[in-house]
């Protein structure tokens, strides 16, 4: 989610455009292969191909696989995505695949990748001692946030205070295979046309979540991958789709870790036909054919217009929440119905408002607490402390603590009170210390609790039960 936030000084804009310089040196396109020039025992067979990967860090990536048979292009815009197909064919998995079209921001790493709408690929990580040995590892796939507007797979850079979802150290001590994948956000991944014909169909980004999730399950045991032990986590909206998608009895994934899911971010059809209408509006749509014709440019633009004025409605939930449409999300995930007894860690940052408020102006705080209906308590701490701490428990931490009340099956708690860095105990404060920080106790503490859940399906401590059981991540002397 998004607050109203100042436009970007100089210095940011340059630092963003330095970091995009970086991410984007590392950018290639992989290739058919039509030689023996190639290391056969990097060659693993899928169903739509044999893809040759890399070896670095004792761990063996396939990049940039594509787990549909057409891009999301064109006639294809605002349709499900298209079920991969057979091929003999041999090729590079070297680079990742390009981002989803989204507007640029420092604080996401994806978005500073080169983007297309030619966005669906998956990337694969492998301990290389698993390969070698042929063990079968328990799999993990990330599904990233960015509030249904922005995200990606791109890496940034080594710095480990900016967000970047290279597997290669998480696979590693987490001793998994790990998946990541792009998925359409914003207008072409989550923004509800449904209304104006049949040809449009709503929460594409979810579908391809669900085309990434049944590829993975299929192909996975040839990438030394246990099929029938998948633990789906992501983060933010990431971590509410996966919520959203338990309620579905196809089998998609065997466990769950849910970072800070923005749980109640789920629009009614009412309530998705107006946004769909107002971003119309706002891009100068009049006649259904002429948002094929938007500009990247035009798209972006209105992205960020939608945001403010959802904004100015005091909505809270992000301007891109997916539409609980009968089929794809049969429900409000909030209702837990359907919901499989598969084992859930889930929990949140100590401070996740933070990200959101702390860039504010400090005269500003108070009239956007209160034009955005934050119950903020009296005390002696700063206004912006106080604003911070309601958004933190209105968003995130009431709604998980009725996730866990409801929640049928095993279900672990934790919550994040390390301040690494400058996300500190903020929202998505974890993500750089998770995947990215190595010398460092809090890290391989995190590595190693997540990759035991995913491997046993259960965790040292004792699980949720009335509020109690809560593992606090921070710094053990």
């Amino acid at each position: 989610m998004d607050l109203m936030v100042p436009a970007p000084s100089e210095e940011k804009l340059k630092a963003l455009n330095e970091a995009k310089e970086r991410v984007r040196a590392r950018y290639g396109e992989n290739r058919k292969i039509t030689d023996e020039n190639y290391d056969k025992s990097l060659a693993v067979r899928c169903i739509n191909g044999t893809f040759v990967g890399q070896k670095t860090d004792n761990i063996i990536a396939y990049k940039g696989i594509p787990f549909t048979s057409k891009p999301p292009v064109g006639e294809l815009r605002w349709k499900a995505p298209v079920e991969y197909i057979p091929d003999d064919g041999i090729y590079e998995a070297y680079y990742n695949g390009k981002s989803p079209r989204q507007g640029e921001d420092i604080s996401e790493g994806g978005s500073l990748y080169y983007q297309s709408e030619d966005c669906l690929y998956l990337n694969i990580y492998i301990p290389e001692e698993a390969a070698a040995q042929e063990d079968v590892l328990p799999v993990m796939v990330w599904i990233y946030g960015g509030s249904y507007n922005t995200g990606g797979t791109g890496k940034v850079s080594t710095d480990s205070s900016e967000l970047r979802y290279d597997m290669t150290l998480f696979a590693r001590e987490a001793n998994a295979v790990v998946v990541t994948f792009n998925y359409r956000v914003n207008l072409y991944g989550f923004l509800n046309l449904s209304f104006i014909n049949g040809r449009f169909e709503p929460d594409c980004g979810l579908m391809d979540q669900i085309m990434a999730l049944k590829f993975t399950r299929k192909n996975i045991a040839n990438f030394c991958g246990d099929p029938h032990n998948i633990t789906a986590f992501g983060q933010s909206a990431g971590a509410a789709c996966i919520f959203a998608l338990m309620q579905r009895r196809e089998d998609l994934f065997d466990k769950c870790i849910l970072q800070s899911p923005c749980a109640e971010h789920f629009f009614t059809e009412e309530e998705a036909v107006k946004v769909g209408k107002l971003y119309l509006t706002l891009a100068g749509v009049k006649h259904a054919e002429d948002i094929f014709n938007l500009s990247k440019e035009k798209v972006i633009e209105a992205n960020s217009k939608l945001i403010m004025k959802m904004r100015m409605k005091r909505e809270l939930r992000c301007a891109f929440s997916p539409y609980v449409d009968g089929t794809v999300i049969r429900k409000h995930p909030m209702d837990m119905a359907d919901i499989p007894d598969i084992p859930m860690l889930i929990g949140n940052t100590e401070t996740e408002g933070d990200l959101f408020v702390d860039e504010l102006p400090k005269a500003a705080v108070p009239f956007i607490a209160m034009h955005m209906r934050l119950h903020v308590k009296k005390g002696k701490e700063s206004y912006r402390r106080r604003a911070s701490d309601a958004l933190s428990e209105e968003v995130y931490k009431a709604p998980i603590r009725q996730i866990l009340e409801k929640y049928p099956g095993p279900a672990w708690k934790y919550e994040y009170c390390y301040p690494y860095g400058r996300l500190g105990t903020g929202h998505a404060g974890e993500l750089p210390v998770l995947f990215t920080l190595e010398s460092d106790d809090v890290a391989h503490d995190m590595r190693r609790i997540w990759g035991t859940f995913a491997r046993e399906g259960r965790l040292p401590w004792k699980e949720y039960r009335d509020g109690l059981s809560e593992y606090k991540i921070e710094h053990r002397r």
